[in-house]
């Protein structure tokens, strides 16, 4: 009997290890579930720094879509928050706040940047847009830190929420509000490029876009 009883005994204290064992594979199990899902529904880098740019866009916060702008461009540019602010209300904002914004990743040949397409909740005809605002986040260095293109974003901005008064042209749309408040130009992508409007090249495009007004470069 007495064998009998430690049999059970132990075989009573296999179960319970077996149990416990089993508890902790499932916690495992479930915790490196968690993980795998957190890992992939994180946001990038890139899908933060959107966030965070369509945040302010909406707010009209001209500082933090500057601290979000490689400090490089923002100082071979002259951009300011001020800057930034009368573009904004100019184009983007000439309506008031956009309201709610949705941004959507869109399609893009090159691995170091990531484009988004930015639209009005109520759809671009709501807010006067001609078409959805596009939006570039750029890693210009192997390895170094994403930033907003921001003189971009301004000129596209320019070109789907356009005044009137303004060329129906993109390029020289931005020019017409950019180039009176001292911003110089735009960083161009996918490549390195800098297009400044006292340059040649620029005075050879605007002409080419059907400009006539005053140029800083002479034709």
């Amino acid at each position: 009997m007495a064998a009998s009883d430690a049999d059970a005994a132990e075989s009573c204290a296999r179960r319970a290890i077996a149990r416990r064992l089993s508890v902790r594979v499932a916690v495992c199990a479930a915790l490196a579930t968690i993980v795998v899902v957190w890992v992939r529904l994180r946001p990038s880098e890139a899908e933060t720094i959107c966030l965070t740019a369509v945040q302010a866009l909406e707010q009209g916060d001209g500082d933090a879509l500057v601290r979000l702008a490689d400090p490089v461009e923002v100082k071979r540019l002259e951009i300011t928050p001020t800057k930034v602010r009368r573009v904004l209300a100019r184009t983007l904002r000439r309506h008031g706040a956009p309201g709610p914004l949705v941004a959507k990743p869109d399609t893009w040949p090159y691995s170091n940047v990531f484009r988004f397409s930015i639209t009005p909740a109520g759809g671009v005809a709501s807010r006067g847009w001609r078409r959805p605002l596009d939006m570039h986040v750029v890693q210009d260095r192997p390895g170094g830190p994403y930033y907003l293109r921001l003189s971009l974003l301004l000129m596209y901005g320019a070109g789907c929420a356009t005044p009137p008064e303004l060329s129906t042209d993109t390029w020289v749309a931005f020019y017409e509000v950019a180039h009176p408040i001292g911003i110089l130009g735009v960083h161009n992508v996918p490549a390195d490029t800098w297009v400044f409007w006292n340059s040649r090249y620029w005075t050879h495009e605007a002409r080419r876009c059907g400009y006539t007004g005053p140029l800083p470069h002479a034709p």
